[in-house]
């Protein structure tokens, strides 16, 4: 992925400071999470030849900040340019939609910059509606994400937790074959439980178990499970943190395949190196460089390490005298742990393996690992 400031995206950002956002540090990470996933996605997805390929951003701002740097939906289109042009086959779709008429007309100055040769696979279709409104009007998307075989990313990122309705989520995962981001202000929902006001606004948006729930974890817990519906089966959340460590939001991922699960790690470990939250660091302004003994490579190989002995313990634990398929195991330790797919069997299976604690069946044979069944002895109390 391409995250450079360009020289036109400065200056038309200067044109239209007034009405573009600052944009913060975490918001940095969290368009380079969620691009490069959707560079992985789309890759996957291009090479299975589906008939279309759709990215709707539902709340998708202006598309760059007041620095100049470019937002999600506009690095999709990027990517989108790029792949359609190898793949004249498939046809992509780019949906947006925002409720400022302003933000609009100036994602429509940065979309002249990208698609300066306008392809015939590659539509954009732009809307100016309430996010619920656009969201529970499922036949405009029928055409393109409802052909057999179709991909489709839903990215919902909007600027508090009382803005998006339950039921307009809903509803379209369970009319569409899809993955989604969502970006979950787990903030509000602490500041706001305690007034009256807001938290009516997130009651009514959520339901009235939202008001039953005590614990940030309870929370987040809570919304996965609510939008494991239609196809969804497997969910992935990661949070974001300022510099005093109070979190700000988790961006929690839906996909009906463990493909999109093993990518989603990925995306996750070639952005954060492991790290078990992503947290603000303050810039340092004295000019003074900062001396570490370890390099960025021995942290990384220490969180994989960490997070390895956890996995282990979690699955020795969770599956104690248990025999099943790899996939089963695999499958809730991608969507409990920090592991990806490669980890998972070089650093979980295979040293269990070895210290007898879980045992391969050989189905198939001493090689293949991953088309196999094991017996989980666990830990012996």
């Amino acid at each position: 992925m391409d995250f450079q400031k360009r020289d036109w995206a400065i200056e038309l950002a200067e044109k239209h400071s007034s009405t573009l956002d600052p944009k913060r540090p975490q918001t940095t990470y969290k368009i380079k999470y969620v691009s490069t996933y959707v560079e992985k996605w789309l890759y996957v997805m291009a090479h299975n030849n589906p008939p279309a390929i759709n990215f709707i951003d539902c709340m998708c701002n202006a598309g760059i900040y007041r620095d100049g740097d470019i937002g999600t939906s506009m690095l999709v289109l990027e990517l989108f340019i790029k792949v359609a042009k190898a793949h004249e086959n498939i046809k992509f779709n780019l949906f947006l939609n925002d409720k400022n008429k302003d933000r609009l007309d100036i994602i429509q100055e940065i979309i002249n910059k990208f698609h300066t040769t306008k392809l015939k696979n590659l539509a954009i279709h732009i809307e100016n509606k309430d996010v619920n409104d656009y969201l529970s009007d499922t036949n405009y998307f029928s055409g393109n994400c409802k052909s057999f075989g179709s991909a489709t990313l839903l990215f919902v990122d909007p600027y508090d937790f009382g803005t998006v309705k339950k039921q307009s989520l809903i509803a379209f995962l369970k009319e569409y074959y899809c993955e989604l981001f969502f970006n979950l202000f787990t903030s509000d929902f602490i500041r706001n439980s305690k007034d009256e006001q807001n938290n009516k606004k997130i009651i009514e948006c959520w339901g009235n178990e939202v008001a039953q729930i005590k614990t940030n974890d309870e929370f987040v817990n809570y919304i996965r499970n609510e939008l494991k519906v239609g196809n969804i089966k497997n969910t992935f959340a990661y949070a974001f943190r300022i510099m005093t460590n109070a979190e700000i939001y988790q961006i929690l991922f839906f996909t009906p395949h463990i493909r999109g699960l093993e990518k989603i790690k990925e995306a996750y470990w070639d952005i954060f190196k492991g790290k078990e939250v992503h947290r603000n660091e303050q810039e340092n302004t004295s000019g003074q460089v900062q001396v570490s003994f370890f390099t960025e490579q021995d942290d990384e190989k220490n969180r994989l390490e960490q997070r390895s002995k956890s996995a282990r313990n979690l699955l020795l634990t969770q599956f104690k005298n248990i025999e099943d398929d790899y996939s089963v195991f695999a499958t809730y330790l991608l969507e409990n742990t920090m592991l990806t797919k490669d980890h998972l069997l070089k650093n979980v299976f295979k040293p269990l393996i070895s210290e007898g604690k879980i045992i391969k069946r050989n189905i198939t044979s001493k090689q293949n690992f991953t088309n196999d069944k094991y017996f989980i002895k666990g830990i012996k109390q």
